[in-house]
């Protein structure tokens, strides 16, 4: 029986209790270039996940079939099946289309970064490959385990949200324009020309948010999406991913200030 690192890290809470650390999480590799694929693979290894290389896209799509990685960087200028077709397969198999998927390209265009991820890649790295980038990023899309989620206290301000509305230009780290309507302790109302599937996690970079929060990139989850004309851009919702209580405590107080000021304004 094989067994990948999402069910090692989940059978280890159920045993011990203890948050899986980067040795609980299985990473492949897809790329063409040996080089590129084993400089990645060699910066995951001494950060302590396990991995597995694939030179090509039908070598990658076979490896994923079996072994069901917790997360998949993929390449995709290869020869015979390239990226953007392996992502197509992935999202189409049960088995392997809740695999989160980083493209690892030196595509840079804007085309190119949104046609990955219509085709259902989670981010977008550009090569030459920045390590901290790519390790940051892949922490923003492992899975969620039970021992990672929020207490009570966070769950009974989720339910009880209060809302100040904005207009604030902000932008993707996959370099999507967006715009800020609402901001709540627990996520954001935006605003976006292209859509995005309900469910794609993805980290967004906003003057606001790191004014307020003293953070950036911060990972989000879309949780609805209303695109019911080609003309208007879509409303999206998006719930913060993993925000502790002293940042949501930030928020809160944001909020408030705003509230008062609108208050006395009238």
């Amino acid at each position: 029986m094989i067994v990948s690192g999402r069910h090692i890290a989940e059978k280890q809470i159920e045993m011990t209790g203890k948050t899986p650390s980067a040795k609980d999480y299985l990473v492949l590799v897809v790329d063409d270039d040996e080089n590129a694929g084993k400089l990645a693979v060699a910066h995951l290894q001494r950060e302590g996940y396990e991995t597995l290389y694939a030179p090509d896209g039908e070598t990658g799509l076979k490896i994923a079939s079996i072994r069901e990685p917790d997360v998949i960087l993929l390449d995709l200028t290869m020869p015979g099946i390239d990226g953007f077709e392996v992502c197509s397969r992935l999202k189409a198999e049960d088995k392997t289309k809740k695999i989160p998927i980083i493209i690892l390209s030196s595509q840079r265009e804007r085309n190119q970064v949104l046609k990955a991820l219509q085709k259902g890649a989670d981010d977008f790295i550009v090569k030459p490959l920045d390590a901290q980038v790519m390790l940051h990023k892949l922490k923003t899309v492992l899975p969620p385990h039970p021992a990672e989620a929020g207490s009570e206290e966070e769950a009974h301000f989720e339910e009880k949200r209060e809302f100040v509305r904005l207009s604030q230009p902000t932008e993707a780290t996959i370099e999507l324009p967006l715009e800020i309507l609402d901001i709540s302790e627990g996520g954001l109302a935006v605003l976006s020309e292209t859509p995005i599937p309900v469910g794609k996690i993805f980290t967004i970079n906003s003057p606001l948010l790191k004014e307020i929060l003293q953070m950036e990139d911060i990972p989000v989850r879309i949780t609805h999406s209303i695109c019911d004309r080609i003309d208007r851009p879509c409303r999206l919702g998006a719930e913060f991913v993993g925000l502790p209580e002293s940042a949501r405590k930030k928020m809160r107080q944001y909020i408030f200030k705003k509230e008062t000021e609108r208050v006395r304004v009238k």
